[in-house]
């Protein structure tokens, strides 16, 4: 293969019988592109064996280190892409890999030796590709340079230990650590090839070099791209130092060797905690800490000690690095001790009560919650809380319900969850321990304890929903029932947040639903299932009915949500029977109910469109009709709940278009948007001489026009003519909207001609639907309602 690929080289031997001149020369290194170049020298070096590595040829030359090699790295600067670069870095990995096994493996001859050692040796020239391409911008190239520069210290390492005297070691090393030493500290590869050398050297010989070294380390920890090499780093010097210290004679006594490890390596992580740049103890504490309480179980006792020692005088900001060594010792299942004060008022075994709470109150929002996060995390789940625990809970909660950031919030449920999943998991363990009869008291004293806590979080949770409380603490108590109603339901789970709820809490849950903020009504709603579920019904006044005459656009979102998810579950339990004889469900009983109201409101509306826009308008209803029409499956209907839901189709229908052509007069006509149109204001008042409409509720409807509720309502109205425009423009949209998602929502199966029993929607009604459709968008002038029918049709 080497007169092949190389024609300079001559090998005794005849030549290979099989293979011709022209097929040689095509194998030529020289006519190949870069990555057929390294594929075959890739290729060449896996198939070669130890022996033939090692052989002369001719005398006093090594063809895998004269020929190859040289070429090999002179071959590196033709590659430029990232194919060539990988494969190039992976193939001088495999050579220093192949050599290291032969040494391995084989004795060495002089000659060998003495070409890999010296100042011109091949290694010399391996390091060179080293510092060239240890910090390269590939991940793989940056890892075959690490993974070459091991194998050359491994080789250095075994070639010296075979010379007696040799002194190429320390001259070797002495060269290695000057130029690594004289790199700057943003270079990657500094901090894997240091690492590669401590594990060769020892930390003690790097210390006695160069002393500032830990802080000079500690640092880089500014940087958080650099962060995690210089973890790797630091942690192989602490823990080459204390192997090195734990060897020594035994003379040393083993507490003086201690101390030098901690003021070498621990005593500048401490000053570092202690200073006020923020992103280095961030750095610190999430890529050090954990490795080096790894490394020594003794760690965590000593920084605490320290960190207290040094806070005597101060209250920021060692509470904090305090709490964070102390949560990072958690997250990595070192903090096993269970969770009390003991004798030395020590609570955990390491943080003193007084320093917990003033952690829980430091104007730091991340000590906060890692203070709150050491309470509420156990890395035993079914561990008790004890009382002293519940009071530091107590505290933090009743002061941090009104923080205004989003991520703190998100933050504090989420250590929530963790918290109400160990109670449940705790109070279980609790209750099953009681069973077996052993310290009965005891336990039922814990048991109380759980039970009196989640009964002041819910008290306290829904007094804090009172009328005006700010947005933060209104979301923040609703988004915490909500999560005790995922994990306290019934009494098997040690505490039942249905079962405690009274009709006062009801109530307050209830006008949650009319808040403006769509979260805080998913919440609400979703306690109020679980209570349903479980204990029954929920009666609603008569109040939430009489939300559908809101004036208010927005007013009208949360009356939908209370009829639509709440009423039809239970509350119709006085019309069960009804509804059983009218064979229909719940939701198109309610259905029917509300377009009763329409109608009623249609009628005075039709007596006087002014009264109706100032005091009865009708969108609102209408609004809550088309919500939970969506919400009901034509689909999945029972036959015998088809002749109800033809009947009430059709009687919406004939509503929505009296609807329109009673608000039409003001949605068709050209007087500017916030005037009213004049044949409203004069003789022609009652639009319903012109219309000559037939509508229910004439007695009601002529008592409230005759009353002076007509004179109020036009003077409010003369003085802001919007009532009137917004009240038909959104008449005309909901009657767009209705109609349109009806005849989206009701399957084609089940629209037919006239006289079909299986059919809701006949096609004469479709017919009718698609000309009032036409007829508005042909004379509606208010933009609004011409698009929103644009939408509909």
């Amino acid at each position: 293969i080497p007169t092949i690929v190389f024609p300079e080289t001559t090998v005794s031997g005849s030549p290979i019988p099989w293979l011709t001149r022209a097929q040689m020369e095509l194998l030529s290194l020289e006519a190949m592109s870069s990555l057929s170049y390294l594929a075959t020298v890739f290729g060449y070096i896996a198939a070669a064996s130890s022996g033939s590595l090692v052989q002369e040829s001719p005398p006093g030359c090594f063809f895998f280190l004269d020929s190859l090699l040289p070429c090999l790295l002179n071959h590196g600067t033709r590659c430029v892409d990232t194919m060539s670069k990988a494969l190039f870095g992976k193939t001088v990995h495999l050579w220093t890999s192949k050599l290291l096994n032969t040494v391995q493996a084989t004795p060495c001859s002089a000659l060998l030796t003495s070409k890999c050692l010296g100042q011109s040796s091949v290694l010399y020239k391996l390091l060179e590709y080293v510092w060239t391409h240890s910090d390269d911008q590939l991940d793989v190239v940056r890892q075959s340079s690490k993974s070459g520069f091991e194998n050359i210290l491994k080789i250095h390492s075994l070639l010296t230990s075979s010379v007696a005297g040799s002194d190429c070691l320390g001259e070797f090393m002495e060269f290695i650590l000057t130029h690594l030493f004289s790199m700057g500290w943003t270079s990657r590869g500094k901090f894997t090839a240091l690492a590669c050398v401590v594990r060769l050297i020892g930390a003690q010989v790097m210390i006695e070099r160069r002393p500032e070294l830990p802080a000079e380390i500690l640092l880089v920890f500014q940087e958080q791209a650099l962060s995690c090499y210089a973890s790797e780093l630091y942690t192989a010097l602490f823990t080459s130092h204390r192997q090195e210290l734990s060897m020594c004679s035994a003379q040393q006594k083993e507490d003086s060797n201690r101390d030098v490890l901690h003021s070498t390596w621990l005593e500048p992580v401490v000053v570092a905690l202690c200073s006020s740049e923020k992103k280095l103890k961030q750095n610190l504490i999430e890529y050090l800490l954990g490795k080096l309480m790894k490394a020594d179980d003794q760690l965590l006792s000593f920084m605490i000690q320290r960190l207290s020692a040094t806070s005597s005088g101060e209250v920021e900001p060692f509470h904090g690095a305090v709490v964070m060594c102390l949560r990072r010792a958690q997250l990595l299942g070192l903090l096993r001790p269970a969770p009390c004060v003991t004798g030395d008022n020590l609570w955990y075994g390491h943080l003193r009560p007084d320093m917990l709470r003033a952690a829980l109150s430091s104007a730091d929002e991340q000590i906060r919650l890692d203070a709150f996060a050491l309470l509420c995390d156990n890395y035993k789940t079914t561990e008790t809380v004890t009382d002293f625990e519940f009071s530091m809970l107590k505290f933090f909660i009743f002061c941090n319900l009104n923080n205004q950031m989003p991520s703190f919030r998100q933050s504090f449920l989420s250590l929530l969850n963790k918290l109400f999943f160990r109670l449940k998991e705790s109070l279980a363990a609790l209750k099953r321990r009681t069973k077996k009869g052993k310290q009965e008291d005891l336990l039922a004293k814990s048991v109380l304890l759980y039970e009196n806590f989640l009964t002041w979080l819910t008290n306290h949770m829904l007094e804090n929903l009172y009328p005006g409380s700010a947005f933060a603490r209104r979301t923040t108590s609703l988004a915490v029932i909500s999560l005790m109603s995922t994990y306290f339901v019934t009494g098997e789970d040690g505490f039942s947040l249905p079962a405690w709820l009274t009709p006062r809490h009801i109530q307050t849950l209830l006008e949650c639903l009319a808040d403006t903020f769509e979260e805080n009504k998913r919440e609400a709603l979703k306690v109020l299932a679980v209570y349903l579920s479980h204990q029954g019904c929920i009666w609603v006044k008569h109040d939430h009915f009489s939300l559908l005459s809101v004036l208010k656009h927005h007013e009208c979102h949360p009356v939908h949500f209370q009829l639509s998810d709440i009423i039809p579950c239970e509350v119709l339990l006085p019309v069960r029977t009804l509804i059983q004889s009218e064979k229909m469900t719940a939701p198109l009983m309610l259905q029917n109910i509300l377009l009763s109201l329409l109608d009623s409101q249609i009628s005075v509306a039709n007596q006087s469109l002014i009264t109706a826009a100032a005091n009865r308008p009708m969108y609102p209803t209408l609004h809550c009709i088309r919500y939970i029409m969506q919400e009901m499956n034509f689909k999945k209907l029972p036959p015998e709940m088809v002749p109800a839901a033809r009947e009430f189709i059709q009687h919406l229908i004939t509503s929505c278009l009296n609807l329109s052509r009673v608000v039409s007069p003001v949605v068709q006509n050209s007087s500017p948007e916030g005037n009213i149109p004049e044949a409203l204001l004069g003789p022609g008042l009652n639009i319903g001489n012109i219309l000559e409409l037939r509508l229910p509720g004439s007695d009601e409807s002529k008592s409230l026009y005759q009353s002076d509720v007509a004179s109020t309502s036009r003077a409010l109205v003369e003085s802001m003519p919007e009532y009137l425009v917004v009240c038909c423009w959104r008449s005309i949209k909901e009657v767009s909207l209705t109609l349109g998602n009806m005849c989206l929502q009701i399957p084609p199966a089940q629209m037919a001609e006239v006289g079909t029993q299986s059919s809701l929607l006949s096609l004469q009604q479709v017919k009718v639907i698609g000309e009032y459709f036409t007829t508005q968008l042909l004379e509606s002038i208010h933009r609004g309602a011409f698009e929103l029918a644009y939408a509909g049709f």
